[in-house]
C-alpha cells in the first residue's frame, strides 16, 4: 500500500521536472488533495488532462520551456523578490537553515525554489514561522510568478493558481494584506 503525502508535497510535485513515474504518484495522491481543497483544485483538471494525454517527453519539454529556457516563469522566490540583491542571501541563508532544521532536503536546486520551500511547509513545526513564510515571500512571489502567464495557453499557471489559493487558504491571507502588498486577492 502506498503511503499518503502531505499535499503540499503533492503540489510541490506538479511544479517540479517531471521525472519518469511521477504520474502513478499524483493520480494516487492528487485525488486526496482534491477533495480536501476542492475549491482551490477546481481550475486543474485542464492541466491534468494535459499531463495524461502527453507523452513524459513532450512533458518535460514543456516544462523546461516554461521555467528553464526562455522561462516565462522563475520558480525561485528569492529571485522573484530581490533579484541578485545582497537580501536573497540573507533570504536564502535563513532558508536553508529552516531546511536542514526540517529535514528536509533540497537535492540540486536552491533553498528558495518553490517545490523545496513548499516541502518545507509541510514539515515545519513552528506555525507563526510558517505563517510569516507564506504571507510575506511565497504568495507574493507567486503572483508575480503568475504574471508571467497572463498572455494564456501554458497549462503550467494552472499548479500555480492552485498552490495560491491553498496557501491563501491555509495560512488565512486576507485580501486587505494582499492589496496592502500590491497584491491581487
Amino acid at each position: 500500500m502506498t503511503q499518503s503525502i502531505h499535499p503540499y508535497q503533492v503540489l510541490a510535485m506538479l511544479i517540479q521536472y517531471p521525472a519518469t513515474g511521477f504520474m502513478r504518484t499524483l493520480d494516487h495522491d492528487i485525488p486526496k488533495v482534491k477533495k480536501k481543497y476542492p475549491d482551490a483544485m477546481a481550475g486543474m483538471e485542464g492541466f491534468l488532462d494535459y499531463l495524461r494525454t502527453q507523452s513524459e517527453t513532450a512533458i518535460q519539454e514543456l516544462y523546461i520551456q516554461t521555467f528553464d529556457i526562455q522561462a516565462i516563469c522563475n520558480l525561485d522566490v528569492g529571485f522573484i523578490l530581490f533579484g541578485e540583491d545582497y537580501k536573497r542571501g540573507e533570504f536564502m541563508a535563513h532558508l536553508k537553515r529552516e531546511h536542514r532544521d526540517a529535514g528536509n532536503a533540497c537535492g540540486t536546486e536552491l533553498p528558495d525554489f518553490l517545490p523545496n520551500i513548499l516541502n518545507l511547509l509541510s514539515l515545519i513545526q513552528d506555525e507563526s514561522l510558517a505563517t510569516e513564510l507564506v504571507h510575506t515571500f511565497v504568495v507574493p512571489a507567486l503572483d508575480k510568478m503568475l504574471e508571467g502567464f497572463k498572455k494564456g495557453g501554458n497549462v503550467y499557471s494552472l499548479p500555480l493558481q492552485a498552490i495560491q489559493a491553498i496557501l491563501k487558504q491555509d495560512f488565512l491571507v486576507s485580501e486587505k494584506e494582499c492589496i496592502e502588498q500590491g497584491v491581487a486577492p
